[in-house]
């Protein structure tokens, strides 16, 4: 049972939210490091809501009895609600030390990884339907209208994987390398699947494999091997 603080100032699809089976008024007189250490303990009444990650909401009445039953009835938790909600100064210092008790999150060089730092915008989402839309020589200039540069980097990959002819040389050549320095973790160790890694484990399975089994593992082995020594050429 949570009622909303606010959005997170550093994370726009985050939802800061309170946890309303706490009494707000036990944190309320606490000094500034009284409350930091009391949000950082179980349970805890401050907790961030990924609004993007389709989480499950219920009306008061339609949650399971043993989640209400361990929780003040429905009255007392719109009272609670209201408490907080009519005291911005409290709102603000429980976002503030809520956020001073987490350790900020480094933001990923990659960006599969950066997707769900913050919402597209509606301008690009209509770029972005124009953009699936259009033909593939089209694409390339439809790229230029997007302002987020993770829409770029992904529609420019999705070009060169599905239509590479409609790309100038260079930009083929570029992405190329690119791809060949990330199947072979070029810059150290990934957190995705790589051809050596690949191999090796292939190499694993084969040492208790037999028949069909075996003769299927070999084949993989051979096609990752190519792979592995035509990306090895690329970058070296």
């Amino acid at each position: 049972m949570v009622t909303t603080l606010g959005a997170n100032p550093h994370n726009g699809a985050q939802l800061i939210v309170f946890n309303l089976a706490i009494d707000p008024d036990e944190l309320a007189g606490l000094s500034d490091e009284a409350l930091n250490e009391r949000l950082a303990a179980t349970p805890k009444p401050v907790r961030a809501l990924r609004a993007n990650a389709c989480p499950c909401v219920l009306a008061y009445d339609e949650a399971p009895e043993h989640l209400r039953s361990q929780t003040p009835d429905n009255g007392e938790l719109r009272a609670r609600a209201a408490r907080i909600r009519g005291d911005h100064a409290f709102v603000q210092r429980l976002i503030s030390s809520f956020l001073a008790t987490r350790k900020p999150k480094e933001s990923s060089p990659h960006v599969e990884e950066q997707l769900y730092g913050e919402f597209i915008g509606i301008e690009d989402q209509k770029a972005m339907i124009s953009f699936h839309t259009a033909e593939w020589a089209a694409r390339p200039d439809i790229l230029g209208q997007l302002s987020d540069c993770r829409l770029q980097i992904l529609g420019k990959r999705l070009i060169l994987t599905e239509a590479p002819e409609v790309m100038p040389t260079p930009a083929r050549n570029t992405f190329n390398v690119a791809v060949a320095r990330r199947l072979m973790a070029a810059e150290g160790t990934v957190s995705w699947l790589t051809l050596p890694k690949a191999i090796a484990d292939t190499e694993d399975f084969l040492a208790i494999a037999t028949g069909v089994e075996a003769a299927l593992l070999r084949d993989l082995r051979g096609y990752l091997a190519q792979r592995a020594e035509k990306a090895a050429a690329l970058i070296t």
